[in-house]
């Protein structure tokens, strides 16, 4: 509230062990009361984001009008652990992870939460297929984004993707430095930036 030029809003992370009901009255209280977005589910909790755990959390985020985000792709989490720490990447499959609560929910925007890599065509053909989902591309350097996701964001999903940094781990200048030297459309570039992120969440009204 001290700083509303800065910082738009937050999500909401609610441990399932509060037990649903609970969690649900929390999450509504923060979407009411204190001006957040939706919800911010992650596979790392160990319930994909398609289980019909979340179902009440997605219908009160499509009644509400708020966007959620959606972790996807290999996450820095346990990376190099024995076993990943248990975490699992099968539940940061984009299809039918992701897929799945959009088919469902039509109504809901969904933002996958993370670079996706290794599943970058499976979350591109989710982005085309279904208009309810968006992508935001924090954890990697633009330096390191693959030929293909280069070619669609500059092409089938230019409308699609949001910058995300990961600081303090990669320095905003950095980024906006990798940014610059990809060789993007400026329209492009304009959207990553700004444009999509005010759709998405409806900082244009």
């Amino acid at each position: 509230k001290g700083y509303p030029d800065v910082v738009l809003g937050f999500w909401v992370g609610i441990p399932l062990d509060f037990g649903i009901w609970p969690a649900l009255k929390e999450t509504e209280r923060c979407i009411k009361d204190l001006g957040s977005f939706g919800v911010f589910v992650t596979g790392m909790a160990g319930i994909a984001a398609n289980d019909k755990t979340w179902w009440p959390f997605y219908e009160m985020c499509q009644d509400a009008k708020v966007p959620i985000k959606i972790t996807v792709g290999a996450t820095a989490g346990g990376a190099g652990q024995g076993g990943g720490m248990g975490i699992r990447l099968s539940t940061e499959t984009p299809i039918p992870n992701v897929d799945d609560v959009a088919a469902a929910f039509p109504g809901l925007t969904i933002v996958g939460h993370h670079y996706p890599w290794p599943f970058i065509d499976e979350m591109t053909a989710v982005m085309i297929h279904k208009d309810n989902v968006y992508c935001e591309v924090h954890g990697w350097r633009p330096k390191y984004h693959h030929e293909t996701f280069k070619r669609e964001l500059n092409t089938r999903v230019k409308n699609k993707i949001m910058f995300g940094s990961d600081y303090p781990f990669f320095q905003y200048q950095t980024l906006f430095d990798d940014w610059d030297a990809a060789g993007h459309k400026p329209e492009v570039l304009e959207n990553v930036y700004i444009n999509t992120a005010r759709k998405v969440l409806g900082l244009d009204k």
